[in-house]
């Protein structure tokens, strides 16, 4: 079984904020990761743990696909329909992201167990 409160710290960033992972990836590839103190941000994005990470964003963009959503909503409903999380907290900054955010009130009912099963299972390398 995951550790769904570990699997949400790693990736929780990486889901709702997908359209930046690739450009992340080769942005910091070089000098921006020299400066000192950075030694951990550079290991979040361009070390083992994160193509663990990349490849699970991209499959799980597949699982929102396949239920007709974006992985934003797929993100946000996952968290309503975790026993884990007693809070939601949206960080929208304008009022279509607060729409986009608000929409996954309509894709927590197609979270079934197996499609939970389905995402766990996509999870669990970046997990371990």
């Amino acid at each position: 079984m995951v550790d769904q409160n570990k699997l949400f710290e790693d990736l929780k960033i990486w889901i709702l904020q997908l359209p930046g992972v690739t450009q992340a990836t080769h942005r910091f590839g070089g000098t921006e990761f020299q400066v000192e103190g950075l030694e951990w941000l550079k290991d979040r994005v361009v070390g083992d743990s994160a193509a663990k990470k990349q490849v699970a964003v991209e499959q799980l963009s597949t699982v929102a696909k396949d239920l007709g959503t974006s992985l934003p909503k797929l993100g946000v409903a996952w968290c309503l329909k975790n026993e884990y999380v007693s809070t939601v907290i949206l960080g929208a900054s304008k009022v279509e992201q607060l729409q986009e955010n608000l929409g996954a009130l309509d894709v927590v009912e197609k979270l079934t167990p197996d499609v939970l099963k389905r995402i766990d299972k996509i999870s669990q390398p970046v997990a371990e």
